[in-house]
């Protein structure tokens, strides 16, 4: 019965965040895990209660609190966080950043969404507005000159060239995006994980940022793991048995196969085209000062801080460069109906 219902259920992912938060919040009182999942099922709306019951039955059998939440249908990279710090013995501390870094998912969703609102209003009174023009102006005007004898100029004759290929440009726009739709269904999406990473380092604008996000889950996750007392071949170890993120558990194969070649873990870093380059210096001045673990989660949390900031700002600039494209559009429009008006006045003059 709890099957059927949880298959009808739709959480609100924000929601969902903040009852990683409330977790996170009673553990670090002393709750136990248990007790903590029946305060928040008790005041829980029904649709998450029956989600809570599901966890519950789920960590009695044994299984493990990661594994438990997936009935949460939570994103891969937000169940990695509850794994990593389970791990390290520092679940509460795991449901505090796996809100965090969930919450941030959905804010920037939210803002994309609020922020392309008016933008995509705009877009589609444009096509409205060249719709009309189409149906009512370009007639007129083109039986107007061709009765005048007359040429009309060069911004207008484009003008009634690109509205005369509008079905052509709908046609061929439509199935270039049809055909990129199939491509990544049956293409892309069968890529392995390392594929991927290397399709996105190679787009013009992203190397950076894609090396920024990889380093800063591994350089955080491996440094807790390395300060709750593990050593880096063990560490690897944790990395390598989790499922969430496949990236990873396939990279630290190759890793650990390069170990046994007498390579160094800093020289094996050095030669990841996904790492940042500072990583290796981070690694080789944390293992010279025997602070390992502190230096790498503080460059992966300085590398979340640059990542978030790098995010806000291209947020930001999403709705102007939207507002300048179309009013260039609305400008060649203008100018492509007026001009036409001004030369036939100087002829009729």
């Amino acid at each position: 019965m709890i099957e059927k219902k949880l298959k009808k259920l739709k959480v609100n992912h924000m929601k969902l965040s903040l009852q990683l938060t409330r977790i996170s919040q009673l553990m670090e009182q002393g709750y136990p895990l248990s007790i903590a999942l029946s305060f928040m099922k008790l005041y829980a709306e029904p649709s998450l209660q029956v989600l809570y019951e599901k966890v519950e039955k789920e960590l009695m059998k044994g299984i493990p609190v990661y594994e438990a939440f997936e009935t949460f249908d939570l994103p891969k990279d937000v169940l990695a966080f509850l794994y990593f710090y389970d791990k390290q013995g520092n679940l509460a501390k795991g449901f505090e950043q796996a809100s965090i870094i969930y919450q941030k998912k959905e804010k920037v969703k939210k803002e994309l969404s609020k922020v392309m609102k008016y933008p995509m209003l705009l877009i589609w009174l444009s096509i409205i507005v060249l719709i009309l023009i189409q149906q009512f102006i370009v007639p007129h005007l083109t039986q107007l000159f061709y009765t005048i004898q007359n040429s009309p100029p060069l911004i207008t004759s484009f003008f009634f060239m690109f509205i005369e290929h509008i079905p052509l440009i709908f046609v061929v726009f439509a199935s270039c995006l049809i055909l990129l739709f199939l491509f990544y269904v049956f293409k892309i999406r069968n890529w392995s994980s390392k594929k991927k990473i290397t399709c996105l380092l190679a787009v013009p604008g992203m190397k950076r940022k894609v090396k920024q996000v990889i380093t800063y889950f591994f350089s955080l996750q491996l440094g807790r793991l390395i300060k709750a007392g593990m050593n880096v071949s063990m560490a690897l170890h944790v990395f390598e048995n989790q499922n969430y993120i496949v990236f990873f558990s396939e990279e630290v194969k190759v890793m650990k196969s390069e170990f046994t070649q007498g390579y160094s873990f800093t020289e094996i870093i050095m030669k990841k085209s996904y790492f940042t380059s500072e990583l290796a210096l981070v690694m080789e001045n944390g293992e010279r000062t025997g602070y390992l673990g502190e230096n790498l989660e503080s460059y992966g949390q300085l590398l979340f801080d640059e990542v978030d900031s790098s995010l806000n700002a291209i947020i930001t600039m999403v709705q102007p460069i939207f507002f300048i494209m179309i009013g260039l559009f609305v400008l060649f429009l203008f100018l492509a109906v007026l001009l036409p008006m001004f030369n036939l006045i100087g002829t009729i003059q």
